[in-house]
This record gives structure tokens, C-alpha cells and sequence, in this order.
């Protein structure tokens, strides 16, 4: 999700992580990991409950309209989420 952020932030991709463990957890994982996109704190499970998360990692891609137009359940290679954003046009 990284790679994928600073090679399409240009074009108009948004990276958000969201993360549930708290913002100190959080932060360091960010920070051990290298990870430049903002990450969201929703220690309330408002993004969980919104799009019904069940399992973690969890990857959606929503368009500028706002509607889920790719969704994944677990880790991902790089190859599939290069096509994913192929396919919607990124």
C-alpha cells in the first residue's frame, strides 16, 4: 500500500489507513515501517461498522463518487492491487 501511495498520490489516489489499536500503536508501526499515508484513528469502529470490515487487513477502493469499487479481504500482492488500479483507471 506504500508503493501504491507514492506511485499514485500524484494521480489522484488517496491511501488512508485505518487503524483500530490506538494511535500510539499505531504511529509506531507507521514509523517502523516507512509508511507515508495518513493513517485514521477509529478506535470507535465507525469505518468498521460503515463497511462492514471483518477481517484485518481489509482494502477498498473508492471511487471520487464515493462507492466501493474494488474490495479485498486480506493481504494482497503488489500484482493485484497494480491491477485493481489499473482497472479503475489509476
Amino acid at each position: 500500500m506504500a508503493r501504491l501511495h507514492e506511485q499514485l498520490k500524484d494521480r489522484g489516489l488517496v491511501g488512508l489507513g485505518i487503524n483500530d489499536e490506538g494511535k500510539g500503536t499505531a504511529r509506531k508501526f507507521a514509523e517502523k515501517n516507512g509508511l507515508t499515508f495518513p493513517i485514521v484513528d477509529d478506535s470507535g469502529e465507525k469505518a468498521h461498522r460503515l463497511y462492514r470490515v471483518r477481517a484485518i487487513p481489509s482494502v477498498f477502493l473508492i471511487n471520487a463518487d464515493g462507492k466501493v469499487v474494488r474490495f479485498f479481504l486480506g493481504a494482497q500482492s503488489p500484482e493485484t492491487l497494480n491491477h485493481a488500479m489499473r482497472i479503475v483507471g489509476l
